[in-house]
């Protein structure tokens, strides 16, 4: 609730001697709720309306949620196409296992390769 700076009058009887005085109290008390209304109407005067929206062209600055950005067509991301056609289409993969074992061999041949070189008598 507001704090007024004017205190309504009491209630009073038709003919009692403050009826100009109390007449001007009411006076007082609307205007000053007129000039709390002024400047609330005033403090609202640049806010936006409750179905105020803007075009995502209006977006300038900021990060959008992931839920306001919509699907995209392959063609509309830059240099995607590009990149996807450098990639193998389909074919056989080698599996991590394979991958990998082949690394342990390849390591393994590189090693004895080594020890053998050290066995080597020299010349």
């Amino acid at each position: 609730m507001a704090d007024w700076n004017v205190s309504l009058p009491d209630e009073k009887a038709v003919g009692d001697a403050t009826h100009v005085e109390d007449h001007n109290t009411l006076v007082s008390a609307i205007t000053e709720a007129r000039a709390a209304l002024d400047a609330v109407e005033a403090a609202l005067g640049g806010k936006a309306a409750d179905g105020h929206k803007h075009a995502a062209a209006d977006v300038t600055s900021g990060t959008l949620a992931d839920a306001r950005i919509p699907a995209l067509a392959m063609g509309k991301i830059t240099g995607l196409q590009a990149a996807l056609d450098g990639k193998q289409t389909s074919g056989s993969y080698a599996t991590t296992a394979q991958v990998n074992a082949k690394a342990d061999a390849s390591a393994l041949s590189a090693l004895a390769d080594r020890v053998a070189a050290l066995e080597e008598p020299e010349v």
